[in-house]
């Protein structure tokens, strides 16, 4: 895939290979279709595995070659859609999709499965990619990698002084916070005095007149004591000077 080529498809897949002496492997590998208009590039690799790395460029010539050699109903144009198509419908499990290596070559068959045998509906035959294209490949990798890292790196930069300077606020703020509580504390305690001198003003004011207020009860009480003795006193004694009274009539 060069800089020209648009991407058309990219995706991972597992894909079943079948080798001569029966022995199957699983691969998981990156599929990619890119297209620059005059033909589709299909490349398949291990990314694990730099040398299982495999690519077929189709052009409307060679696709013709597929066309008659495998019946096909469909034109160049149609053949991109319809091998997108399905790999997407491998990926769903709606058809089969394996591979099988031989000599320098890689063999894909899509096919479906029924109750007598296998139907297959495209072949494509790959090839190992150039020695050339895969170093190339492999150093735009790094390059990638190298340039990622930078970026990381530059990231990591970044959020570090974001966190100091998030550090440096939590710790202006935690200061901040802290004067903040000793002024409370203070003009708390400056409250609290206060109140509690009003209140030891207040509750000796008040047993002061309580005690003025009782003192002033007390002497009533005595005054109203003395003036029932004298009103008793007074009682008797007009009380005997009337039996006096009462006995002179009878006398004279």
């Amino acid at each position: 895939m060069t800089l020209n080529d648009s991407c058309l498809y990219a995706a991972s897949h597992r894909i079943p290979f079948y080798h001569k002496n029966g022995f199957i492997e699983e691969r998981q590998l990156s599929t990619i279709l890119s297209d620059n208009g005059e033909r589709i590039q299909i490349k398949l690799r291990d990314l694990s595995d730099c040398c299982f790395n495999f690519t077929e460029n189709i052009s409307i010539r060679e696709f013709e070659k597929i066309r008659v050699n495998q019946t096909l109903d469909i034109n160049y144009g149609e053949f991109k859609t319809n091998i997108i198509e399905m790999l997407h419908q491998f990926q769903t499990g709606e058809i089969y999709l394996k591979g099988e290596l031989q000599d320098k070559k890689c063999l894909l068959t899509f096919y479906t499965k029924s109750k007598i045998k296998n139907i297959i509906f495209l072949m494509l035959e790959l090839h190992l990619t150039d020695q050339s294209e895969i170093i190339t490949e492999m150093y735009l990798e790094m390059s990638e990698v190298q340039n990622t890292n930078k970026r990381l790196q530059k990231q990591l930069c970044m959020s570090k002084k974001q966190v100091q300077e998030k550090e440096l606020e939590v710790e202006k703020l935690e200061i901040t916070k802290n004067i903040i509580m000793s002024q409370f504390c203070r003009c708390f305690q400056q409250v609290d005095e206060l109140f509690s001198t009003k209140i030891n003003y207040i509750q000796n004011l008040v047993l002061n007149k309580m005690c003025i207020f009782k003192t002033q009860i007390m002497n009533l009480q005595k005054h109203v004591e003395s003036i029932k003795k004298d009103n008793d006193s007074k009682a008797i004694k007009n009380k005997q000077i009337l039996v006096k009274l009462q006995d002179l009539q009878q006398k004279s």
